[in-house]
């Protein structure tokens, strides 16, 4: 059927590129509209304990396992670690998080429909996802001013962070990974706020408006 349509379009360079591959057909990439100009910046934050955000369905495919391990090997450091979402992993997470007493350093929030308020609190986002096909909360966190630390998944990472140009990618072979990352950040959070403020030159191509301008070209040649 792919090769019946006029047009066929995904949401990342990665996705458009490996479905070529797959149907031998000129795929089109239209990125998801998930950055908004708008933001305001963030207040400076009197408490000394650094806040980490983590914004997720939670389900297998997001790896939230693999967050809490990594929070686990840094647990005396001053941070708390929110994650915001629901799914059908939610208990075995919210037991594991029991299991190695990690109740004061992780705390779980339920889906929220409007997230700034957690992103205007947060020094940090984390995404732990085995695959993505475009993470708007990575594109909403450099938007509030939060710098971001991703996994080297499949999709639209690359397209935002650029060959850590934007933010930090790591492998997920291993926990260490990921808490040896977050260290680099206590000890030079300045680097890491500067790939962010670099980051926002990029966003515009994620915003409502670019993805209108694309998709209304594609209509008026069908």
């Amino acid at each position: 059927f792919y090769k019946r349509s006029s047009k066929v379009i995904t949401n990342s360079s990665k996705c458009s590129k490996d479905l070529e591959n797959i149907i031998n057909f000129k795929v089109q990439t239209i990125f998801s509209p998930s950055y908004l100009v708008n933001k305001k910046n963030k207040k400076n934050k009197k408490n000394k304990q650094k806040v980490f955000l983590a914004v997720s369905r939670l389900a297998k495919e997001k790896n939230i396992f693999f967050l809490i391990d990594a929070i686990n090997l840094i647990r005396e450091k001053n941070f708390i670690l929110k994650i915001i979402g629901d799914g059908d992993q939610k208990q075995k997470l919210i037991s594991y998080v029991n299991k190695l007493n990690l109740e004061k350093k992780i705390k779980f929030l339920n889906f929220k429909s409007n997230t700034d308020k957690y992103f205007s609190e947060s020094d940090l986002f984390i995404n732990t996802s085995f695959f993505e096909g475009f993470p708007n909360s990575v594109v909403e966190s450099l938007s509030n001013n939060v710098p971001v630390l991703c996994s080297k998944s499949h999709g639209g990472i690359h397209d935002i962070i650029k060959n850590n140009t934007y933010g930090n990618l790591f492998d997920i072979d291993k926990p260490q990974n990921l808490s040896l990352l977050i260290l680099s950040y206590f000890k030079n959070e300045k680097f890491f706020l500067k790939k962010m403020k670099k980051a926002k030159k990029n966003l515009k191509k994620f915003s409502i408006n670019e993805c209108i301008i694309h998709y209304e070209n594609v209509l008026s040649k069908l």
